[in-house]
């Protein structure tokens, strides 16, 4: 076996349990430079994750299945999205 690469850094995380009419969702958010500025975005309830940007959230069809929100969820999951993810020019430290 040969190792292509080996990185190692220190990693910000946050963890959120939200709550809607329908349904609970833990999720955990976190941010490596590694990808290409994406956010890691791993639900707890399917162990799915994702990788997402400010520019993917309107791109429903690229996270709803991966986080397991359905269509009546989606507008409350966007808005955490776009508070989460969505201040680009902030420092990561406050956006997380």
């Amino acid at each position: 076996m040969e190792i292509l690469s080996d990185e190692t850094e220190r990693l910000l995380v946050r963890h959120v349990c939200l709550i809607t009419e329908e349904k609970r969702y833990d999720v955990s958010l976190i941010y490596s430079s590694l990808f290409y500025g994406k956010y890691i975005v791993t639900c707890f309830q399917t162990g799915k994750m994702v990788l997402l940007s400010a520019d993917d959230i309107d791109h429903e069809e690229h996270w709803s299945s991966q986080l397991d929100v359905p269509l009546q969820d989606r507008t409350e999951m966007k808005q955490f999205l776009n508070q989460t993810l969505g201040m680009e020019s902030r420092s990561f430290g406050e956006q997380i």
